[in-house]
């Protein structure tokens, strides 16, 4: 029984409330008992092992000198190799481990990197299902009283002898095939089995999906002059593929226009295909407009120079502009020919659009 210390009434102002507190703190510690977000016991380089033993059983790690027969704690260091046993109780047989091994292995062993959960259920009257393969669905175990569903291999305990019955539920596209089945059960068909249960009983079965299907398509590119359609990937294709085609022009030509399958994607942009059937791409690419060049006479004359900037050669929608410079002793009086809407004395500026002749 836990006593509180006698203290001489000198001290009791000075101990009695770091003593009281202390005292509050461990009572507060243990009620509040070990809960999901509890800091993980033990020191750095420790994991921690939280063991949960349901029914008649426990849990043996004869390395560690560990039992336990309700919920516990093992402290092991990280990277050491960990086995529990299960020890079912008299008349009692393991249901199934929650923990990092089979569900129905009577040792379960594992290499401790992190803290783990680890739960086990033992019960007199036993149904371990195992189920093996991939499949789509469930299977549900109707005891008369509960219904457990199973996606993979599941264990269940009763409380006396009694009939269940195992049943497949198919989804998805439905093509998941079930059997045959293994074990005690009676008046089977391939999704359903009875099994009547007294100890432990074991029932497996296997389910599988079809291989899959492919269903090939067949992509047809029309290359056309002025340059090059790309596809990424670039095939063999499949019914449901996603491929992107490029138009990539030659020099001197543009991409003007998508074709066929991609007609609705804007020139100059990928075409991006989800293949359903087979499927042909084309595309349109247009050759630059060619310079046409303007030829630009310059009629001199004397008492001043006519220059041109710049000087030539000329392609039709040049600007050119042009300068009247008189000579010592003479004005710039008049411009002449494509210029002579330009004022005398300022400069004559022209948009090129066929051949052109200047003077002043």
């Amino acid at each position: 029984m836990f006593e509180l210390p006698k203290f001489r009434p000198g001290l009791i102002t000075r101990l009695a409330l770091p003593c009281l507190t202390l005292f509050a703190i461990l009572i507060v510690a243990a009620a509040c008992g070990s809960g999901p977000e509890r800091t993980p016991l033990g020191p750095p380089g420790s994991v921690e092992i939280e063991v949960t033993v349901i029914g008649a059983g426990s849990v043996q790690a004869p390395d560690f000198s560990f039992s336990c027969h309700s919920n516990c704690s093992l402290l092991v260091e990280e990277g050491d190799r960990v086995t529990l046993d299960a020890a079912p109780g008299g008349g009692n047989h393991l249901v199934v481990w929650d923990a990092p091994c089979g569900p129905f292995d009577e040792a379960c062993t594992w290499t401790a990197t992190e803290r783990q959960r680890v739960s086990v259920t033992f019960a007199p009257h036993v149904l371990q299902f195992r189920i093996d393969g991939d499949g789509d669905g469930r299977f549900e175990i109707n005891d008369g009283t509960d219904i457990t569903e199973c996606r993979e291999s599941c264990g269940i305990g009763l409380q006396g002898p009694r009939s269940v019955a195992i049943t497949y539920f198919g989804e998805g596209n439905g093509t998941t095939t079930v059997g045959p089945w293994t074990g005690a059960c009676e008046g089977e068909t391939p999704n359903y089995c009875i099994v009547n249960i007294s100890g432990l009983v074991t029932v497996g079965t296997s389910w599988s999906k079809p291989p899959t299907t492919t269903e090939p398509v067949n992509v047809t590119i029309i290359q056309s002059t002025g340059g090059t359609i790309t596809a990424d990937p670039t095939g063999p294709y499949e019914r449901g593929d996603t491929v992107t085609f490029t138009a990539t022009p030659n020099t001197n030509y543009q991409h003007t226009a998508w074709g066929d399958a991609c007609n609705a994607t804007p020139a100059g942009q990928p075409c991006q295909l989800t293949l359903e059937t087979d499927t042909t791409v084309s595309a349109t690419f247009t050759a630059d407009p060619q310079p046409q060049p303007v030829n630009v006479t310059i009629i001199q004359s004397d008492g001043g120079t006519i220059t041109a900037d710049p000087t030539g050669p000329y392609e039709r929608g040049d600007t050119v502009t042009f300068t009247a410079t008189p000579d010592t002793n003479y004005q710039h009086t008049a411009w002449g020919d494509a210029c002579n809407a330009t004022p005398a004395g300022q400069p004559c500026q022209l948009t090129l659009e066929t051949d052109t002749t200047v003077s002043a």
